[in-house]
């Protein structure tokens, strides 16, 4: 069998077996039962024939194949049925509303997801590497300028609108503050920094020590 239609044969035979295919297919009942599959299959068909085609095997061959043959395994296959488990009822919803909504916004729906999109990411890192790597190594090497011309634009827009109209900025803060519920905004932020904390962060300690140090050598020389 050809190494391409192994690949994919391996795939949707695990899928098969551990109930994945059982679980896709199902999301066909999310469609609109009024909808003419016949007419949705020849729209299909006449993209396929007008669509260049010599892209796509590429993709398969580069990209897809080796993607599925990161995903072949029961570690794997599991993850995507959870994934599909858990989205259903939010993608249904989605659906239904007419795409108005964003389908995870719910926090308990993310954070049944992450543990399980983890999974899929261990396994589809290797295959990604190559393409994530220019994309970061062009991030990090042109970070200082992009965060630069990202703190130009702020500065610009906070004097542009500061010259239009000077009593802005004044009124903002006014109404955030005489909005603002601050016992209740300190509490949270207790929480939120004890939480913190409380696990003992390196940099934390880092800053601490360098403020310290810093501070001590200022002294010093004074």
């Amino acid at each position: 069998m050809e190494e391409r239609s192994r690949a994919l044969f391996d795939f949707l035979q695990l899928s098969y077996q551990r109930g994945l295919m059982d679980d896709f297919l199902a999301l066909g009942d999310l469609l609109d039962p009024n909808v003419d599959t016949i007419d949705m299959l020849e729209s299909f068909d006449d993209a396929v024939v007008a669509m260049d085609l010599e892209p796509l095997a590429a993709m398969c061959r580069d990209q897809l194949q080796p993607m599925l043959q990161s995903l072949t395994n029961a570690e794997a296959i599991n993850a995507l049925r959870a994934v599909l488990q858990i989205s259903r009822p939010y993608l249904a919803k989605f659906i239904q509303e007419g795409g108005q909504k964003n389908p995870f916004q719910n926090v308990q729906t993310l954070a049944a997801l992450i543990p399980h999109l983890f999974v899929l990411l261990k396994h589809l890192a290797p295959v990604a590497k190559p393409y994530v790597q220019p994309f970061v190594r062009l991030f990090v090497e042109d970070s200082g300028n992009l965060l630069g011309r990202a703190l130009n634009g702020m500065s610009d827009a906070i004097l542009k609108s500061h010259a239009e109209d000077p009593e802005l900025v004044g009124r903002i803060f006014t109404s955030l503050f005489k909005t603002l519920d601050t016992k209740q905004f300190g509490e949270a932020m207790e929480i939120l920094v004890g939480g913190l904390l409380d696990q003992r962060p390196e940099v934390v300690r880092w800053t601490l020590d360098t403020i310290l140090t810093h501070t001590m050598k200022r002294n010093a020389h004074s």
